[in-house]
């Protein structure tokens, strides 16, 4: 099993990360900047408990159009 914290600060090297990371449109800096940050964690997570790969496309997905939305994030930061 991985070790979350260290992995979580490292840059994530999943299959699903990098390829999302080279698909997903870019966003404003400010939501970049949460995707980077939370993104990591939630990736360190499903990786360490051994998700399947379907299912780490499925969280950081459902993670990025759901919980880093624009308009959340500007209403509370």
């Amino acid at each position: 099993m991985n070790d979350i914290h260290t992995h979580a600060h490292s840059s994530p090297n999943t299959k699903a990360w990098r390829t999302l990371s080279q698909c997903l449109p870019t966003l404003d800096p400010n939501c970049n900047h949460w995707w980077q940050l939370t993104g990591r964690h939630l990736v360190a997570l499903v990786d360490a408990i051994d998700y399947p790969i379907e299912k780490q496309y499925e969280a950081l997905l459902m993670h990025y159009h759901w919980t880093i939305d624009r308009s959340l994030v500007e209403q509370y930061f």
